[in-house]
């Protein structure tokens, strides 16, 4: 098996275990805050990088997973800054982004290993 479709097949896997939680909060999905990276410090800044939308249940967001190079079995999670336009508001869609890693300042329960969420900027994001 290639290593990438390891890599979706780990996605996919991490988006029906947070689709299976009940956990309810009153914000509307599409909700983003604009300066939520605001005084947060910069972790990374990727460009053209292959990832996926999905709706996160616990907090009620969507947010862009994807994979990290060279490891299969870990992904990072992206908590939208900013809006994104509507075309991508859509669960498992396929994209490509460019943008900013901030360190997300509240402890979030993991509940797949290997997940690392942080605030994310996007400043270009495009269908796959």
């Amino acid at each position: 098996m290639k290593v990438s479709n390891m890599i979706k097949i780990f996605l996919l896997l991490s988006i029906s275990l947070f689709v299976t939680n009940c956990e309810t909060n009153t914000s509307s999905p599409t909700e983003q805050e604009s300066t939520c990276s605001d005084g947060m410090k910069e972790v990374k800044r990727v460009s053209e990088i292959e990832g996926f939308v999905a709706f996160n249940t616990d907090m009620n967001k969507y947010m862009i997973y994807s994979g990290i190079d060279g490891d299969y079995d870990s992904q990072d999670v992206g908590i939208l800054c900013n809006n994104i336009p509507d075309e991508f508001i859509q669960d498992e869609i396929e994209i490509i982004f460019s943008g900013t890693y901030y360190t997300y300042p509240n402890e979030i329960e993991k509940r797949i290993p290997g997940q690392n969420y942080f605030l994310l900027e996007i400043n270009s994001i495009k269908k796959k």
